[in-house]
Order: C-alpha cells, then sequence, then structure tokens
C-alpha cells in the first residue's frame, strides 16, 4: 500500500467515525426534542382540565405517543419506549446521557444499557453502571456489552438476580409475528427445563420420522412444531382410539412421576443462574431419586406415532378469484389483518388436499367479491350493532386498527361509529375498527376521526391532519388487465 492510499484510508476512516459520532448525537437530540414535545403536551392537557372533573377518563398526555409516532413514522410502542428511555437516563445515568449526546454513544449501545440498568435495584449499582458502560462500550459491540454489564449486575446483586429469574418466569408470554415471504415467527418464553425438553422432543421426534422422510431435520422440526401445537398431529398414547397398550415404554418420563419441582442451579460464587432441573416429589411433595434431566429423560424413551387428527378448517384469507382457478393467476393471497402473504400456488394446494374425500377435515369458506379496484361495496343496516356479516366485511376491509400508525389486526379491534348512533347509521361508511387504545384516544382526547371514502382522516390537538388508508384488496391480474 502507497502512502497516498494509507492517507486516503486513513482519511474514509475518519470520516466514518465522524458520521458515527455525529449519527448517535443526532439520536440524541431527536429523544430530547420528543421528551420536550410530551412535556409541552401534558402541560397543555393539564391546563385544559383533562383528567379532572367529568374529563378524568383520560390522563394528560395519555396519547401523546401515539401522535409523536405520526411525526416520526414509528410505531406508538416504539416512542413510548424512546421517551422513558430519555427520561431514565438523563436522571438516572447523567454520564451515560451526556456521551449519547457527545455521540461516544450509540442508540443500539444506550439502548442495551438502558435495559440492563432497569434491573438494578440498589443505588451503588446505578452508579457503579454509570461509572463504566461508557469504557466499557467502546470496545465492544451491542451484544458484548450486554453480556459485559449483565455480569457487572450479577457480581453486585446476586440475590436480586435470583428474584428477576421468578419475575420473568411469572411474566413469560408467547409473541406471533407475521414475516416476509409468506412465514410467521412465534416466539414463546417458558423455563429453561421446559424449552430443553421440547428441544429434545422436536429432535427425537423428527429423527423418528425415518430416513424416506425427504425433510431436512430442521424442516421436519418446524413442521412438527406446527402441527402438534394446531392439533393436526398427536402423539398416540396407550388407550387412545379405543387400543390397549402394555407398553409402557411409549409414555414419557413424566406419566409415571406427574408430580415434580423446577428447581435452579444458581452459581454459589457469582449468584448467575446456570439452569433449571426437574426434582421428583412424592405423595407429601418431598423430593425423591435423581433429578430429571430435561434435555434426556424428558424426551420420549421409544419413537413416537403420530396420529393425524381431523380438523375444522376456516379458510379466512383475502384472495383473487383467478388465483383459485385452476390454471389461473399465481397472485399470492393476503392474510385478513394484511400482515402477511399466502403464495397462490401453496394456498391452492390447501385447498385441494381439505377437500380431498378420503380426508375428514371439514372446511368453511368465506366469499368476499370485489370491484375492479379492489374495493367493497356500502352496506347499511338498522340497528346499532352490525351483523356479523358486516363486521367482518368492514374489519377485513381495514385489514388492522385504523389509527395511521397502528398494526393491531382488526379482529382485536372495537367496531366504532364516526358518527354516533342515533345520529349516525350502522353502515360501512360509519363504522371503522379502532383497537382500544385509539377507540379511547377517540373518545376522550378529542382526536377526531371520519370515514372519507377509501381512508379516515385524524385531526390532531395541534390540528394537524392525517390520512389512514385503506389497503385495496387483492384483484388479480385477470381483473386488472379487464379495468
Amino acid at each position: 500500500m502507497t502512502g497516498d492510499d494509507q492517507d486516503d484510508t486513513s482519511t474514509a476512516r475518519e470520516a466514518v467515525v465522524d458520521a458515527r459520532r455525529k449519527a448517535a448525537a443526532a439520536l440524541a437530540l431527536l429523544a430530547e426534542a420528543a421528551v420536550r414535545y410530551a412535556d409541552a403536551r401534558i402541560s397543555d392537557d393539564t391546563a385544559a382540565g383533562i383528567g379532572s372533573g367529568r374529563r378524568s377518563r383520560v390522563r394528560p398526555g395519555e396519547f401523546v405517543a401515539d401522535e409523536l409516532a405520526l411525526l416520526l413514522r414509528d410505531q406508538p410502542y416504539a416512542v413510548r419506549c424512546l421517551l422513558a428511555r430519555s427520561r431514565r437516563l438523563a436522571s438516572g445515568l447523567p454520564t451515560v446521557w451526556e456521551a449519547f449526546r457527545r455521540g461516544e454513544l450509540d442508540a443500539e449501545q444506550v439502548r442495551v444499557i438502558d435495559r440492563v440498568a432497569r434491573r438494578v435495584t440498589e443505588p451503588a449499582t446505578l452508579a457503579a453502571l454509570d461509572e463504566q458502560a461508557v469504557e466499557a462500550a467502546q470496545a465492544r459491540s451491542p451484544k458484548q456489552l450486554q453480556v459485559w454489564l449483565l455480569r457487572l449486575v450479577v457480581q453486585l446483586e446476586p440475590l436480586a438476580f435470583q428474584q428477576r429469574h421468578r419475575r420473568a418466569l411469572a411474566e413469560r408470554r408467547v409473541t406471533v409475528v407475521q414475516g416476509a415471504d409468506g412465514i410467521g415467527y412465534v416466539t414463546g418464553e417458558m423455563s429453561a427445563a421446559d424449552a430443553a425438553a421440547i428441544d429434545a422432543m422436536l429432535a427425537a421426534t423428527a429423527r423418528g420420522l425415518g430416513a424416506d422422510d425427504p425433510r431436512t431435520d430442521q424442516q421436519r422440526r418446524a413442521d412438527l412444531f406446527t402441527d402438534l401445537l394446531l392439533g393436526r398431529l398427536a402423539f398416540d398414547q396407550p388407550g387412545d382410539a379405543g387400543e390397549e397398550s402394555d407398553d409402557q415404554e411409549s409414555a414419557p418420563v413424566e406419566a409415571a412421576n406427574p408430580d415434580w419441582l423446577e428447581v435452579e442451579d444458581i452459581d454459589p460464587d457469582t449468584g448467575e443462574l446456570l439452569g433449571t432441573h426437574r426434582q421428583p416429589l412424592d405423595a407429601e411433595g418431598q423430593p425423591i431419586g435423581e433429578p430429571v434431566d430435561p434435555t434426556s429423560e424428558l424426551m420420549p424413551r421409544v419413537r413416537p406415532k403420530l396420529i393425524k387428527r381431523p380438523q375444522t378448517n376456516r379458510i379466512g384469507v383475502i384472495v383473487p378469484l383467478a388465483s383459485l382457478l385452476s390454471g389461473g393467476s399465481d397472485q399470492p393471497a393476503e392474510l385478513a389483518s394484511r400482515s402477511g402473504f399466502i403464495p397462490g400456488d401453496i394456498l391452492k394446494e390447501q385447498i385441494a388436499t381439505a377437500l380431498d374425500p378420503d380426508q375428514r377435515d371439514e372446511v368453511l369458506f368465506t366469499r368476499l367479491l370485489t370491484d375492479n379496484g379492489g374495493r367493497l361495496l356500502d352496506v347499511t343496516e338498522l340497528g346499532r350493532y352490525p351483523s356479523k356479516r358486516l363486521a367482518e366485511a368492514i374489519k377485513i376491509r381495514a385489514g388492522s386498527c385504523r389509527f395511521p400508525t397502528c398494526t393491531v389486526p382488526a379482529d382485536r379491534c372495537d367496531l366504532d361509529h364516526h358518527e354516533p348512533v342515533p345520529n349516525g347509521v350502522t353502515s360501512g361508511r360509519n363504522l371503522d375498527p379502532f383497537c382500544r387504545r385509539h377507540h379511547r384516544g377517540k373518545t376522550f382526547a378529542w382526536h377526531a376521526a371520519h370515514r372519507d371514502h377509501n381512508g379516515v382522516d385524524w385531526t390532531l390537538p395541534d390540528a394537524e391532519h392525517y390520512r389512514c388508508l385503506d389497503e385495496p384488496l387483492p384483484i388479480g391480474r385477470a381483473a386488472m388487465r379487464s379495468a
């Protein structure tokens, strides 16, 4: 490398470092501006008497994150996290906050530091974290930084770590996300012992399908996970379908010992959670026998026998008619929430399988016809509450909550009249789905909304207008050609 090349590389390196610092400082400036806006809106609401008297059903500034979400083009949840994180760092970790403002820490490092700091219970630990985090972040990636900071907190607060583990286990949940390319993701939080048992069961069952199965091991595991969870497949236990079996080894260990206690394995020196195991208990709740290793003893001891259960399938996707016809369009279908897609050939294959006369499944089709622009025709009904058919059509038209940045599926939303009954009619033009949060915001926080043709117009307290457009329903290539 020549001297000129070295100079060019050095200059480019300095440019990267400088750009990173400026970008981080700009994000800190944005966070400060968002907090100032939120504080100003809370002051305005308080001065207007919101939160007291007849207007006590809403808190001052309760929907400020939703307003900022429109300005930042982000989700309200992410904005609430930004506001809370900025306030916590400015008050509890001043050294970290000033480093963020100078650009020495970027947004992802700040998120990691805040995430760890929220686990701290003692002021001395928080002070140590504030003192050491900036230097620790200079030579570590966000993931490495998180491990380093967690190790510091565990060393300083070993007992609190054990309590957090128990609390996290009590707050376990399942998260479902629709991804790209027609794929969805399911994430479940559970004890380490249960996670190991699930992994072992899937591994053993996948191997038990034999070498003739053309799927890879990971494909088998994914299909088994889905089919077992949805009840399409089940393990053939002794006594199923009126059959009896003398093979006691076909049942998992827990069938013989149904009572057990999950015990945490804690490092006595650091307080770190090393894992968990299951301890069998007798009838009086006393430990008996050896601990159960979930990675080996909780898996089926013999090759499990799988049986297919008949299902009742409700096909609730929005799909162009041409995509269902043999030899027609292969345009993908959409989920009703507009959150994912299904390839046309896969959908046709699933329908053909469900309609196979040798199958015992029952299939219920819901058909929704649209014009060549993907728009539903307006329907008007008498009474306050829409019929099931009208409600379904409105939710399919919307897909999700009609607040501009909200993605809550319409099936989980309230159907709200833009113009209340009795002045407003029960019709597609006057009804739209709003999640409970934005339904309350429209009703109590003076956020005005009305439907205009193919969208919902919102007017917020700052007099700014935002429009939430309906996504056209699929119409297929054939319909578009004839338009």
